[in-house]
């Protein structure tokens, strides 16, 4: 066989050929019904808010699916956080607590405070390591400063 051509084979059969779908980007042709919606909104059209959420803003920061925290999540959260310094590990319970009010998962409550953690403890480090390079820093010079001799005149 060769190529088969759909709109000779309807002609044969004594069908009337079936009208091409027009091309996406293309509006209908005058009195054409209304085509389904695929669940995307179309143009003029807003799309409305997925259920939970709220606490996530739609801004890319160039990774394909990786959403922002609104500046109120991370308020709440790191509130959170700051008042529990010495043990910042949430409970189950207060994870969905904090969940609840933020409007997200609790395993986004639980990945953010993980986040938290690591940011927190390389800040701490850095810090420590910066600290003992200024110390260093403050006894080599005070070590290799030679002694004032103030002449009286």
């Amino acid at each position: 066989g060769g190529i088969k051509d759909p709109v000779a084979d309807a002609k044969k059969a004594g069908k009337q050929p079936k009208a091409a779908a027009p091309a996406q980007g293309k509006a209908p042709k005058a009195g054409a019904a209304p085509q389904p919606s695929d669940g995307q909104p179309g143009e003029g059209e807003a799309s409305a808010p997925k259920e939970g959420t709220s606490g996530v803003k739609r801004k890319s920061n160039g990774r394909a699916g990786k959403k922002n925290l609104t500046n109120e999540t991370v308020a709440v959260l790191k509130e959170w956080y700051d008042g529990h310094t010495e043990w910042p590990y949430p409970t189950q319970q207060e994870k969905v607590e904090l969940a609840k009010k933020v409007s997200m998962s609790e395993e986004t409550v639980n990945n953010w405070f993980i986040n938290a953690r690591k940011r927190l403890m390389n800040r701490s480090e850095k810090e420590k390591m910066i600290g003992s390079q200024i110390k260093k820093q403050k006894i080599a010079a005070e070590t290799s400063k030679e002694p004032v001799i103030v002449a009286a005149q």
